[in-house]
């Protein structure tokens, strides 16, 4: 019993109507995830230094820098992948064989 799907009909079908944008949407949720280390970590930061910096005194300030610069640097470290990774689909759309028009 054949079903639909059997058939060899599919090439009338673009793969274009399929495509997504993997790379955009990936590029795009690392930056996102970025500007939310940042701002957690500040926010944490702020809340350390706060609450526990009168009774814990020069702990609470160095696990409060500790924190707000993990939060920094993992923001700069997101943004630079995802920076390169732009830089890396450009140069792959870039460097395609084109088809030559005397064909």
């Amino acid at each position: 019993m054949a079903h639909s799907w059997d058939t060899d009909d599919d090439d009338d079908v673009s793969s274009s109507n399929y495509d997504f944008d993997w790379e955009s949407m990936a590029i795009s949720a690392l930056k996102i995830f970025a500007w939310i280390d940042l701002i957690v970590g500040i926010a944490f930061a702020v809340l350390i230094f706060v609450k526990y910096t009168k009774s814990e005194g020069a702990v609470a300030i160095g696990i409060g820098i500790a924190v707000f610069l993990q939060g920094i640097f993992i923001w700069a470290l997101f943004l630079v992948i995802a920076s390169i990774a732009q830089n890396l689909i450009a140069i792959k759309e870039n460097t395609k064989p084109q088809k030559s028009k005397s064909q």
